[in-house]
């Protein structure tokens, strides 16, 4: 481990657990940014849906704009628990 603090790549690469270690690391990385660009991207959706909703709302009922508040809170909390899950393993709430 001092070896690998000190920037010597060839320590790792020789020790078969290590590597092994740092390629999981690397794939764990590369899956936690394209679920996070993933969950961005269905943000950004949502969000336009919602704002368009929203701005012909005010010719509805105030009903409807409970609804959409409704709509809005769900959502995000069922991002935040994807969230939850993805980085939070096996020890995440529901």
């Amino acid at each position: 481990m001092h070896q690998l603090a000190s920037g010597n790549l060839m320590a790792v690469t020789s020790n078969r657990r290590l590597e092994s270690a740092l390629l999981d690391g690397i794939e764990h990385s590369r899956a936690a940014r394209e679920f996070l660009d993933s969950l961005i991207e269905m943000g950004k959706a949502f969000a336009e849906k919602i704002r368009m909703e929203e701005v012909t709302a005010h010719a509805k009922t105030p009903e409807t704009i409970v609804v959409l508040e409704a709509m809005k809170k769900r959502f995000y909390d069922d991002l935040h628990r994807r969230m939850e899950t993805f980085f939070g393993g096996s020890s995440a709430t529901t």
